[in-house]
């Protein structure tokens, strides 16, 4: 198991232009699942337009989501954890991909850095594909 990453107040503040500009959502979350930092991919992809997403809890970003990940933040916190978890979730109309990933603390308890990919177009393309390969499959089938 690899050392959890060092919290991105120290290295990367949020407000980076790296980060204010990347297409992937970026969260750092607490210990008690609230939200600390959130970069504007974030909250475009996972909250109503003008939302404001610091300080918020995982209920208000996550919705019907919000159990999924915090028995995931809970399983990061043990002591034995993995490094990171990754769950793929159906929110607001998207297929968003979430790691979530244990951050070393420097004082106090850990907290959590989530990334969160829109993974919409890649979902609805590996349903054509599997619906092409039906098709060819009844072809192949009929011509033997």
């Amino acid at each position: 198991m690899q050392s959890p990453v060092e919290s991105p107040r120290r290295k990367h503040h949020l407000e980076d232009p790296i980060l204010r500009h990347l297409g992937e959502g970026v969260l750092e979350i607490d210990a008690r699942g609230r939200v600390l930092q959130a970069n504007p991919a974030a909250v475009e992809l996972l909250c109503s337009p003008g939302a404001s997403v610091p300080g918020t809890s995982l209920n208000a970003v996550w919705g019907d989501h919000a159990h999924a990940v915090a028995a995931a933040l809970a399983r990061l916190a043990q002591p034995a954890a993995p490094e990171r978890e990754i769950l793929e979730l159906n929110h607001r109309q998207r297929h968003l991909r979430l790691t979530l990933t244990r951050l070393s603390p420097t004082e106090g308890p850990p907290g959590f850095l989530a990334v969160v990919q829109d993974i919409t177009l890649l979902k609805r393309r590996t349903e054509e594909l599997d619906a092409l390969n039906q098709v060819a499959a009844i072809l192949n089938s009929t011509h033997d």
